[in-house]
């Protein structure tokens, strides 16, 4: 029903798919109450992103978003259970959607070989080229300058590096997604973390989540908040980094979360833009935001993280308060 769903809100449905999703509708006030809030999200993302004067040459602009749970309050608890999954996956399908028709997650860099990412497609910067790159698993990874990614055909989750990148990984249960570089492999399932190579060596830096670093046989778990390294391919050490953030200062206005708690998204929006954001109660602050936003001033990144979480936000100057 998912991918019906967002089809029929992109107006691409045959007629005999359209008459499955208006009795799906009719079904329940639940089902008309999510296809309207679906198709509320795609305007409105349509809608800031044609209001953005991107100007000769167009910058690097994308966006991905999934909200976890969006069921309004005055459903039962009954039906908001039976809801939730189908919710969840709507909303994901509906905003990929909206990516591709948007021309969303469109990166400014020099491409080599054809397909579609996890299809052996290699990807060059330049000396002073950045550029954004979304996975089909969900995954985005940021590129740095004079840097290549070459990412695996087939179904597995398993790229190349030489230069550096920030990886946010999309959780795939049962599978792993590793990063192969000359000094040794990074393997994680779901996490936010920042990889650079050298000739003599490399160093990770982990925003969010957990990664296992091996080299020369050797193995070491870097946990967030920490910095791995490996020297001469075979010197593995793990150090604790008072703030990561400003490591990854090289990506530029870019922000990737993956199933983030809203709490610690907030952290990153307020370093990146100067805000405060003020979460009203715990439980809001625990809801989770898969995003990627690029060149976004504030006032379109926070209404559309606003909508994803169902929270009712408003702005003071540089303060903005979040609340349910």
């Amino acid at each position: 029903m998912d991918e019906l769903l967002h089809r029929s809100i992109l107006g691409r449905t045959t007629p005999s798919e359209e008459s499955t999703v208006t009795a799906w509708r009719r079904s329940s006030a639940e089902n008309e109450a999510l296809y309207q809030r679906l198709s509320r999200l795609l305007t409105e993302v349509r809608r800031l992103d044609e209001a953005i004067d991107v100007g000769p040459p167009p910058p690097v602009a994308g966006l991905m978003l999934r909200g976890d749970r969006l069921a309004s309050q005055k459903v039962e608890p009954s039906a908001r259970a039976r809801a939730r999954r189908p919710l969840r996956y709507a909303l994901r399908a509906v905003a990929i959607a909206a990516a591709a028709v948007l021309g969303f997650g469109v990166a400014q860099f020099r491409h080599a070989g054809t397909g579609s990412p996890f299809g052996g497609n290699e990807f060059v910067t330049g000396a002073s080229d950045i550029a954004t790159i979304r996975l089909t698993d969900g995954s985005v990874v940021r590129l740095a300058p004079r840097s290549l990614l070459r990412v695996s055909g087939g179904n597995r989750r398993e790229a190349w590096l030489e230069g550096r990148a920030y990886f946010a990984v999309a959780k795939v249960e049962g599978r792993p997604f590793k990063v192969r570089t000359r000094a040794g492999d990074a393997l994680v399932l779901g996490t936010r973390f920042d990889l650079a190579t050298s000739d003599s060596g490399l160093q990770l830096v982990v925003a969010e989540g957990r990664v296992s670093l091996s080299a020369d046989g050797k193995q070491i778990d870097v946990r967030a908040g920490e910095m791995g390294q490996v020297v001469e391919g075979s010197s593995l050490s793990v150090t604790t980094v008072p703030d990561v953030l400003p490591l990854m200062d090289w990506k530029g206005r870019f922000l990737a979360f993956q199933t983030t708690p809203l709490k610690d998204a907030a952290r990153e929006i307020e370093r990146q833009y100067g805000l405060r954001v003020v979460i009203s109660d715990a439980a809001l602050a625990e809801e989770t935001i898969s995003a990627w936003f690029v060149d976004k001033n504030h006032t379109e990144l926070m209404k559309i993280v606003c909508m994803v979480v169902n929270a009712s936000c408003s702005t003071e100057g540089n303060i903005v308060r979040m609340r349910r």
